[in-house]
C-alpha cells in the first residue's frame, strides 16, 4: 500500500512542469497583474538560463535504472547539470517566500509550508525517478534560489513602479499616454 502510494505520488510529481505552467497561466488570466507577468518572465528566464548552463557544463545525467518490473528506463538525451525543474521550483518557492515575508499571517505561513513541501518533493522526485543526481538538483535549487532573490530585488527597487493600478491594463494605458504626449 505504502509503495503504491509513493509510486502514485512520484507519478504526479513527474508532471510538475505542466501543473506549474497551468497554474501560472490561470493566475495571469485571473489577476491580469503586471507583477504576475514579471514573475512569469523572470521564471522563464531562469529556466532558459538553466538549460543554457546545461549545454555549457555538459554533465551527463545518471545512468538508466532498472525498474521493479525489469525494464530499463529510457536515457534522456539532454544534460543534467543544473536541474531545470529544481531551478524553476526553487525560483517559485523563494519568490513566494520573499512576497509573503512582508505580511506575516497564519494563512501565509500555511501557504509557505505547502510550497516548501512541494518544492522539496519535486527536487526529491527528480533524484528518485533517476532523472538527476543529488549534485544536479542541489545546483539547480541554488540557481533558482539566487535568480529569485535577484528578480525580487529588481522588482522591489525598479519594476514595481510600473505596476500602476495592479493590472496590466494600467501599464498599457500609462504607456499609451506617454506616447500621445
Amino acid at each position: 500500500m505504502a509503495k503504491s502510494m509513493k509510486k502514485g505520488f512520484l507519478n504526479i510529481l513527474s508532471y510538475t512542469r505542466e501543473l506549474v505552467l497551468t497554474c501560472n497561466f490561470l493566475t495571469v488570466l485571473y489577476l491580469r497583474s503586471f507583477h504576475i507577468v514579471y514573475f512569469t518572465l523572470t521564471a522563464a528566464t531562469t529556466v532558459i538560463s538553466a538549460k543554457i548552463l546545461k549545454r555549457i557544463i555538459k554533465q551527463a545525467r545518471p545512468p538508466p535504472r532498472v525498474t521493479a518490473s525489469g525494464k530499463t528506463q529510457k536515457q534522456k538525451k539532454s544534460y543534467g547539470m543544473p536541474s531545470s525543474h529544481s531551478s524553476a521550483i526553487f525560483f517559485l518557492n523563494t519568490y513566494l517566500q520573499c512576497l509573503f515575508n512582508a505580511a506575516f499571517t497564519w494563512q501565509n505561513i500555511c501557504i509557505l509550508v505547502f510550497f516548501h513541501g512541494f518544492a522539496i518533493s519535486v527536487v526529491w522526485s527528480r533524484v528518485r525517478l533517476g532523472h538527476h543526481t543529488e549534485s544536479q538538483v542541489i545546483a539547480g535549487s541554488l540557481f533558482g534560489f539566487s535568480c529569485a532573490l535577484v528578480a525580487f530585488y529588481l522588482w522591489k527597487n525598479y519594476f514595481s513602479a510600473f505596476d500602476l493600478d495592479g493590472h496590466i491594463d494600467g501599464v498599457f494605458t500609462h504607456v499609451l499616454q506617454l506616447r500621445t504626449r
